[in-house]
């Protein structure tokens, strides 16, 4: 069954679009679409020219809902289209016919934008090993990146996908690794004739690294083909940190400027490419994370970036972390919010992408197995994962949902870490690395699994529950662009922290979010005052449930199950 659509959120985004001035330009025949000048000079120094983050486009992008696809890992469409090798423990026959196969499922639940791994195609080299024939499948190392690599489908398909995409009101994101190629990339140049170095530094077997700026108009040209060729609305760019920060400012022009000339119908409405760019990189600490990625306003990078820091906080709070670590306190996640003084430390431009799992961290339901905290027999295992997914949805920002979190996915039989430089290569065999480990089989209902069983009936909770999220977080600005405070409340339990609490305010809007780290019940009190309403509030609405909770003498007491999380709203007489 499809989700409504909001004509709202369409009309809003059409009026944006009108604000921004962008004519209407006939897509390019596969030139090479850059910025106005890759290059500048300025004191005899060569440096990258400053190109600010566009605050109306991405304000625009807030609301995003993003299902990020391991497409080797996804489903099998197409029985022509076969890897049949990869890193992980998927079968490795997914294909682009398989996302269109499954348009469907992705849709219910709830989400605006679909995010594809790497599609470029990689061509085996003389001589390479097995592991790099499996590398080859992620499609992060490429060798051509003008073309789809045919163990994923065709050219033709990816434009089917998008085109079906944008017609349901879904985004299309490519994912790239611009900072890294194979060896044999130079033999691929772009449609108007741009190849890539061959004297970076090696990266890994048959691989090195980009040269920039050398490499910079190559990869604004590969950036832009895919926009106004295909039609696409954007980039993920995988280790960002490889690219210099000046670099990322350029090649989010080239993405911008390729954008605002391609028009296409979304939802029945004309609109225009997103030109959406979010970065990525291995990196934990938010100074460090925003020197890479952000730069600052005199030289700004990347305008959007995954939270890791974040990211950390929501794991820790309801499972452990890759290294062992859990934190369920209010603490860490007031830190994880940027709300515990001095712990944004991202310029004023940023707008974080929050997410809870992706194909190079282990999935939240090996976490708790591996902390010993529950097994999905347990009942307790469904409420962590459903309230990591309720605080993640209160977090303002771009969302991203990993494939199958939805279904509290979990590789059967792992829990230990497992390093593949260390165990003679068994790790590598089995996909049980922790690095690959969360490229497992995709399970898409009515498509390779019926949910319906009895035995996926948790799994099937679980993902109705996150599909009324991301409609909830569609509905209601102050969770996806609400200006996040600390809400000061009394734990009437004395339990040391164990809930937080955070309001999001939206122009007048208020909603307080509240969430139970324990597994005890937690009675909580505020004022009326706490939630700096004009008029005092005298009501809390559950925008969940629809209960209502009114004032007594002024102050609110909420009662909050384990692991429960609460988005209450307020209401004025």
């Amino acid at each position: 069954m499809r989700v409504a659509r909001f004509p709202t959120k369409l009309a809003l985004r059409a009026a944006i679009v009108a604000a921004m001035g962008l004519g209407i330009v006939a897509c390019g025949g596969g030139s090479d679409i850059q910025g106005s000048g890759s290059i500048g000079n300025r004191d005899g120094a060569e440096i990258y020219r400053a190109y600010a983050c566009d605050a109306e486009r991405y304000a625009s992008v807030r609301d995003l809902r993003m299902y990020q696809v391991v497409l080797e890992a996804f489903v099998d469409g197409d029985t022509t289209a076969n890897y049949n090798t990869g890193l992980g423990s998927s079968d490795h026959r997914g294909d682009l016919q398989g996302v269109i196969d499954s348009l469907d499922y992705i849709e219910s639940l709830g989400v605006n934008a679909i995010s594809l791994s790497p599609v470029f195609e990689s061509v085996a080299m003389p001589g390479q090993s097995f592991f790099v024939d499996r590398r080859d499948a992620t499609g992060y190392f490429a060798s051509n990146y003008f073309n789809v690599d045919p163990n994923f489908g065709s050219p033709d398909q990816l434009r089917q996908l998008v085109d079906a995409a944008h017609e349901r009101g879904i985004y299309i994101f490519l994912d790239g690794a611009f900072g890294h190629f194979k060896n044999n990339a130079a033999a691929y140049p772009s449609p108007g004739g741009l190849s890539v170095s061959t004297t970076g530094a090696v990266e890994g077997e048959f691989s090195r690294r980009a040269v920039y700026p050398q490499d910079l108009e190559f990869f604004q040209a590969v950036a832009s083909y895919w926009i106004t060729e295909f039609g696409i609305d954007g980039w993920r760019l995988d280790r960002a940190d490889q690219i210099p920060v000046g670099a990322l400012g350029e090649i989010r022009r080239a993405v911008e400027v390729a954008a605002d000339r391609t028009d296409y119908e979304f939802a029945g409405t004309p609109a225009k490419s997103l030109g959406f760019v979010v970065g990525d990189v291995y990196e934990a600490n938010r100074a460090s994370l925003s020197a890479a990625l952000y730069g600052d306003a005199d030289q700004p990078g990347l305008c959007s970036a995954f939270d890791i820091p974040l990211r950390n906080a929501l794991v820790q709070s309801f499972a452990i972390d890759e290294s062992g670590l859990g934190a369920p306190n209010a603490e860490n996640l007031r830190i994880g919010f940027g709300i515990e003084e001095g712990s944004f430390q991202y310029p004023d431009f940023a707008v974080p992408t929050n997410f809870l799992t992706n194909h190079e961290r282990v999935r939240l339901g090996d976490l708790l197995q591996r902390g010993n905290l529950s097994e999905p027999v347990d009942a307790e295992y469904w409420q962590r994962i459903g309230a990591a997914f309720e605080t993640q949805a209160a977090y303002s920002g771009p969302s991203s949902l990993y494939y199958n979190e939805e279904l509290g996915a979990e590789l059967d039989g792992f829990d230990t870490r497992v390093d593949c430089g260390l165990d003679g290569g068994i790790g590598l065999n089995e996909g049980t690395c922790d690095d690959f480990v969360s490229r497992t089989q995709a399970r898409v209902d009515g498509v390779n699994i019926d949910l319906s069983d009895s035995q996926y009936a948790e799994a099937l909770a679980l993902k109705g529950a996150v599909g009324e999220l991301n409609i909830l977080r569609s509905q209601e600005p102050a969770l996806y662009r609400g200006t996040a405070t600390a809400l000061t409340v009394d734990d009437t339990t004395l339990s040391g922290g164990r809930v937080f609490a955070v309001l999001k305010s939206d122009g007048s809007d208020r909603i307080a979010y509240l969430v139970n780290l324990s597994g005890s019940v937690k009675n909580v009190s505020f004022s009326a005052g706490a939630l700096l309403t004009s008029t005092p509030a005298t009501q809390l609405l559950d925008l969940q449930s629809g209960r209502e909770e009114p004032a007594s003498n002024g102050n609110f007491s909420v009662a909050l199950d384990p692991y429960e999380g609460r988005f209450l709203k307020a209401v004025a007489p």
